[in-house]
């Protein structure tokens, strides 16, 4: 049995998980999570490739982005998009998510059944933050 200790230290580090987080100013245990103003939609839908959060700013993005290029070219978040958080959650791969890695985002067939022979999306098994969960799971 393998225990994932991640999520039960002795206190989250709020800034190392609002630079992935899709919140906007998660910095205390007061973030109101149903608050939909709070849901920063560019983490998932960029599709540029360019989208980041200011480490050490509670989930705000990077002040030298052009928002306003990447707002312009946003789509159906792709497996990479996802990846690009779910894959090194907790510091590097493997860490909080064993069954998630970065060869996910374009796996060969004999690989992954779902990912790979199906051409599954995350999106197919997982729902999203507008739907009621966390995106967490």
């Amino acid at each position: 049995m393998m225990v994932n200790n991640s999520c039960f230290a002795i206190g989250p580090n709020l800034q190392d998980c609002a630079s992935c987080h899709i919140g906007y100013g998660w910095v205390d245990a007061n973030y109101d999570f149903s608050n939909a103003a709070n849901i920063d939609l560019l983490v998932c839908h960029d599709t540029t490739g360019t989208y980041r959060k200011d480490p050490g700013k509670g989930g705000l993005p990077d002040p030298s982005l052009d928002l306003t290029a990447i707002a312009q070219k946003t789509g159906r978040p792709s497996r990479q998009a996802c990846g690009s958080c779910h894959f090194a959650s907790g510091g590097a791969p493997y860490t909080k998510h064993g069954d998630l890695e970065p060869v996910l985002a374009d796996p060969p067939a004999d690989f992954d059944m779902h990912m790979g022979t199906l051409k599954m999306r995350c999106q197919e098994c997982t729902r999203p933050p507008s739907t009621g969960s966390r995106g967490c799971r």
